[in-house]
């Protein structure tokens, strides 16, 4: 049997890469696992090459179904993050603490989430040829081609630039950082490349096309980072929109725009409010109406260009949800 192949390694950096030559995807929590199939038979290794084991081991049978193709290395990462995003029993539980102001008592949701899922960021080898020289760009493309996405298997998001928002709903759910890859970098099996480039902290690589490595790229060196979002959080977000609210309003806004399905009390609002102050998505508003017009204890907010990032992606991401679920969802109901 041939000698497993190594996953390539990022290059540590702090940069701002602005280049629309660059892709970019989360960068997975997780254990790194390359996953070898031949003949419909899948083995593990993990990054030093050595067979996986305990409950890791569990993916082969998994990927097994999912991988459609007789010969092929895929690399990925056995991670719990795709069951701790935005509707998940951790995110329900964390909306609860949250909104009884317990928020000190909200455990890291990968370290009580016990599902996980192989999420595939890479194709290395496809019908018995390497496929290391072959640009990344042409290889997602075929690992799109070659994976069969469930609930246990999923394809790692890769997008381009305008990035902004893409940023702020990652980190709304729960990632630290995010990769950059250019269009046209090679697989290097085992290797780090952390030759082609050294790193900075303020890096624009508009004129360096040539470098072929895959870099992670801390969030903080973005936007402050956002914990996850509960529900609570959106509605108070979506309520307030363009305009300046004031609590009140904002609570009779979560009801009018839900036609009563959610009635949100005092407690849960204000306690939603100053976290999403603190985490810099909404702002108070300096100005006052007049006081012939309102009362002068009320404090008004509105959103922060990081709120508008934070509700703008969480709203595509619906859209796409109902757009799939629609042609059979309403009439399952019906």
């Amino acid at each position: 049997m041939a000698d497993p192949v190594l996953p390539q390694h990022p290059v540590s950096a702090n940069a701002e890469v602005l280049s629309v030559e660059w892709l970019f995807e989360p960068l997975w929590p997780g254990t790194r696992v390359m996953a070898t199939v031949e003949r419909g038979e899948v083995s593990l290794t993990d990054e030093l090459g050595q067979p996986v084991e305990g409950d890791i081991a569990e993916a082969a049978d998994v990927l097994a179904r999912a991988i459609l193709a007789e010969e092929a290395i895929v690399d990925g990462v056995w991670s719990a993050q795709p069951f701790i995003g935005d509707g998940s029993r951790a995110r329900v539980w964390a909306d609860t603490l949250a909104e009884e102001g317990l928020e000190d008592q909200i455990a890291d949701p990968l370290d009580t989430e016990k599902r996980r899922a192989f999420v595939a960021v890479d194709l290395v080898e496809l019908d018995g040829e390497p496929l290391h020289d072959i640009p990344f760009q042409e290889r997602r493309r075929l690992l799109e081609a070659v994976i069969d996405e469930g609930v246990q298997v999923r394809l790692s998001p890769v997008v381009k630039h305008p990035l902004a928002g893409w940023l702020m709903g990652w980190r709304a759910n729960g990632f630290s950082h995010y990769l950059a890859k250019h269009m046209n970098s090679r697989y290097r099996p085992g290797e780090r490349n952390d030759d082609s480039c050294t790193p900075s902290s303020h890096l624009s690589v508009d004129n360096t096309s040539e470098i072929d490595i895959v870099r992670p790229v801390e969030l903080a060196e973005q936007p402050p980072r956002v914990p996850p979002l509960s529900r609570t959080a959106m509605h108070v977000l979506l309520a307030i929109g363009p305009e300046e609210r004031h609590g009140y309003a904002i609570m009779r806004e979560i009801t009018r725009m839900t036609e009563g399905a959610t009635r949100l009390g005092p407690g849960g609002a204000y306690t939603t409010i100053k976290r999403l102050l603190d985490d810099g998505l909404i702002e108070e508003c300096d100005e006052r109406p007049d006081p012939d017009l309102d009362d002068q204890r009320r404090r008004y907010y509105r959103l922060t260009g990081a709120g508008r990032a934070v509700a703008a992606t969480e709203v595509r991401r619906l859209e796409t949800l109902v757009r799939a679920a629609r042609p059979w969802a309403l009439e399952t109901v019906e």
